[in-house]
């Protein structure tokens, strides 16, 4: 029982940083001029870093991500400018040892007390293994599909998967009594 006190009082003392080292999530936080003021450890060591400390006034161009720099800078820079939210955006991201990893990342402007856009924060996850499952899903189902002589294509399958409506296919309509979901 002490320790959950005693951790309890950390978080009512403000520790900040702990709140976002527990979260699953990467999050970052850039000033106007898209330089890092903070992050948490999972950021750190996406970005190859020892400590979120060590991000601090770092500009994408300094990252091992340079060649990414003037696309997420473009990305902040229109975030502030609208004062819009980019929600669930899904993007290819660089790892410091060369992978690439799918991401779904949200950005959001930071406000003064004022209302002035003063930076933007960020949060993204790592969705690379679910999209891997979802298109090896895809792929059995449009196997399944093709031994049936079917004439579907994987993009149509990826529509549908969207909720967007099929053309006709008997195997929809047999199943389904429908060809469309």
């Amino acid at each position: 029982m002490t320790a959950l006190c005693h951790g309890t009082a950390a978080v009512l003392q403000g520790d900040l940083q702990a709140v976002l080292d527990a979260l699953p999530f990467r999050i970052f936080w850039k000033n106007g001029h898209s330089a890092y003021l903070g992050c948490n450890r999972a950021f750190a060591a996406d970005a190859g870093m020892e400590s979120p400390r060590a991000i601090v006034g770092k500009y994408d161009h300094e990252m091992f991500w340079a060649d990414q720099a003037d696309r997420y800078r473009a990305d902040d820079r229109l975030v502030m400018t609208s004062g819009r939210s980019r929600i669930d955006a899904e993007t290819i991201r660089p790892t410091p040892d060369g992978r690439k990893i799918r991401v779904r990342i949200t950005k959001v402007a930071l406000f003064d007390d004022e209302g002035c856009v003063i930076g933007v924060l960020g949060a993204y996850e790592n969705i690379t293994d679910r999209k891997k499952a979802e298109e090896e899903s895809l792929r059995a189902c449009f196997g399944t599909m093709n031994s049936r002589n079917s004439q579907w294509s994987l993009d149509k399958w990826s529509r549908l998967r969207q909720g967007r409506v099929a053309s006709d296919h008997p195997t929809l309509e047999a199943q389904y009594g429908t060809t469309s979901i």
